[in-house]
């Protein structure tokens, strides 16, 4: 491992490829049976990758990609073949791919690291950066839209119309004002360079010396504002405080975008690589799985079965217009760093700007309640499809989940604060899930319970039967 010292001058794209014969793993959950790995070894691995600023290329397929190729008692597994690029090399290619090949005749997996560059980028959708509200001009931005604005019709479509226009003037502001973070972090730099040179070479006088503390400024607000950009992308919810690391955000913002692509699906025996192809089939299985079936009949089994358990004067509690102090309450309690919906806008833009936005806000929280109604594509949801399992390329093994604009999520959670109070007397105690005061562990050991009693003798025999309820909610009617 000494000889990969040399290795953190090299500042070119380069990556390794393999090299199994290092016979190296990161830590013991790249090995599976014999011994633990040495904890020396391990270490001076990560020191390696650390010093020549390594990062290894998420690899889909299997997770040990060698094998002694011996029986169940001495069978051992481990992790020895993988892609270790640089942040230049995985900089240079836009579209990165690394994934296992079945073993053959060695009794090493195969690796296929394929890279390209793509032409047709889909333009990235509008998403509020958090690194505009330390701008002193910003609130001003959204004061000028707001009342220079004037639209007319339902409350949700003035709010909307005018998220529209903001969403415009944010983005040619903040080309103007910010450009590109990166670059204007090496300008900075540059700047503070230049002026400490002259007074080393010049001599410190009081021009000089204020020229440094102005450039010593702007490269902190340039690294701040580069922080905070990095941050929101690559979705680093537990480093809150500690030094700044930009690498270490940008190199996130990369394995999170590896992790997260489907370059390749299976559909059956088919292999998908075309961009089209792979898109096409997941949009036609979530098409089919959320197309309602008009064939089904209402035949008042619910009515005669469910007892009505709410009474008048709950239910018009449940469905009673909001005040505005209770819409801002519930605006306080949501997540704000939450990843926003297909308006571009999450929580900490509403809790920033408030005294400016409040009042349409709540204006269109309210008008559901009156008028129950629903602007068309008010409630609607960007769909992030999330890997179930490490290495997914199926479509069945991808979960995913919507993200809704924060002002539709306010009025969702206005209704579930009014349904909490009743919603354990009127849910049935076995459901144990989401209701408060109930574990939604308590089934689960419940059941090992049982099974471990299974076969104690009993009169009638015991039996067990497991329902396999996959998506049941999600195609629920």
């Amino acid at each position: 491992m000494v000889g990969f010292a040399a290795c953190q001058y090299i500042f070119c794209p380069w990556a390794l490829v393999g090299f199994g014969r290092l016979y190296c793993v990161l830590g013991s959950h790249e090995k599976r049976g014999g011994v633990l790995p040495k904890q020396a070894s391990c270490s001076e691995f990560q020191e390696m990758m650390t010093n020549c600023d390594l990062i290894q290329l998420p690899t889909k397929g299997m997770p040990f990609t060698w094998t002694n190729k011996r029986g169940i008692g001495a069978r051992v597994e481990m992790r020895l073949d993988r892609c270790l690029p640089n942040l230049a090399w995985m900089d240079a290619w836009p579209i990165l791919d690394c994934s296992t090949l079945p073993r053959i005749s060695s009794d090493h997996c195969p690796l296929l690291v394929s890279f390209s560059m793509i032409l047709n980028v889909p333009k990235a959708p509008f998403r509020f950066q958090r690194m505009w509200l330390d701008h002193p001009g910003f609130i001003s931005v959204v004061d000028d839209v707001w009342k220079s604005s004037q639209f007319f019709g339902c409350p949700m479509f003035v709010l909307a119309c005018k998220l529209h226009l903001l969403k415009h003037k944010l983005r040619a502001w903040n080309k103007n004002e910010f450009g590109d973070v990166n670059a204007n972090v090496e300008s900075a730099i540059a700047d503070l360079e230049e002026v400490q040179l002259e007074i080393s070479n010049l001599g410190p006088s009081e021009d000089r010396i204020l020229l440094e503390d102005d450039a010593t400024v702007r490269v902190n607000a340039a690294l701040e504002s580069q922080e905070k950009f990095y941050c929101d992308k690559s979705r680093i919810s537990w480093l809150s405080n500690g030094d700044r690391n930009t690498s270490f955000f940008h190199a996130m913002v990369k394995v999170r975008n590896l992790k997260q692509s489907l370059s390749v699906m299976r559909d059956g025996n088919r292999l998908l690589e075309d961009p089209k192809e792979v898109s096409g089939h997941i949009i036609d299985y979530f098409r089919s799985l959320f197309t309602a079936d008009y064939s089904v009949v209402d035949t008042g089994l619910v009515d005669r079965t469910i007892p009505c358990l709410v009474s008048d004067l709950e239910n018009n509690a449940l469905i009673a217009m909001p005040s505005s102090d209770e819409i801002y309450q519930v605006m306080c309690s949501m997540d704000h760093s939450s990843a926003p919906g297909p308006d571009g806008f999450g929580g900490v833009f509403y809790s920033h700007c408030w005294s400016i936005v409040g009042q349409d806000v709540v204006s269109a929280v309210q008008s559901f309640f009156s008028q129950s109604y629903i602007l068309p594509n008010f409630n609607s949801n960007l769909m992030v499809l999330i890997p179930k399992v490490q290495g997914a390329d199926s479509v069945t093994q991808l979960r995913h989940i919507a993200l809704a604009n924060f002002v539709f999520k306010i009025i969702t959670k206005v209704l579930a604060d009014r349904l909490s109070p009743i919603a354990s007397r009127i849910i049935y105690p076995l459901q144990s899930a989401f209701i408060k005061g109930r574990s939604i562990a308590d089934p689960i050991i419940t059941t090992s319970e049982c099974i471990n009693l299974l076969d104690r003798s009993c009169q009638g025999g015991n039996i067990a039967i497991k329902f396999d309820i996959c998506k049941a909610f999600d195609t629920l009617d």
